[in-house]
């Protein structure tokens, strides 16, 4: 890969009992669908957070966004009364996040979900001291 080409990519990690999904570049809608996919496989946390920082959502649409809406409700009894926080200091995933702020009211998910400028509102939110160690 030559050093000015650009990585779409969905990094996952599991630290303290917090799944943290990094969103590199303009993952594709088949990225993202696995990667709420994978929160739900073997033993899911509690909380998740999603971080935008270095990310946009590229291709999603508001049917792609209604499609893992419809992913998470088939699995969401799997994290009842759990939180996942989004990071998006970029105003296009803020607004995505927005969406799937009313997303999830409407789909009456039993798992809170907020979106946040930065790690520190989210940290706090979610009751966890250095969420950017996580």
């Amino acid at each position: 890969m030559s050093s000015g080409a650009t990585v779409n990519v969905i990094r996952s990690r599991v630290v303290g009992g917090v799944t943290v999904k990094e969103v590199v570049g303009s993952p594709s809608v088949r990225q993202f669908v696995e990667a709420v996919d994978e929160i739900y496989q073997d033993r899911p946390t509690i909380m998740v957070v999603w971080d935008f920082t270095h990310g946009s959502p590229g291709e999603l649409r508001s049917e792609d966004l209604r499609r893992i809406a419809g992913h998470v409700r088939r699995s969401a009894a799997l994290r009842a009364n759990g939180r996942t926080a989004m990071i998006a200091p970029g105003d296009l995933a803020y607004g995505m996040g927005r969406v799937l702020e009313v997303l999830r009211e409407l789909e009456e998910l039993p798992l809170e979900f907020r979106v946040f400028r930065t790690a520190t509102e989210a940290a706090e939110w979610l009751g966890i001291e250095g969420l950017m160690d996580v």
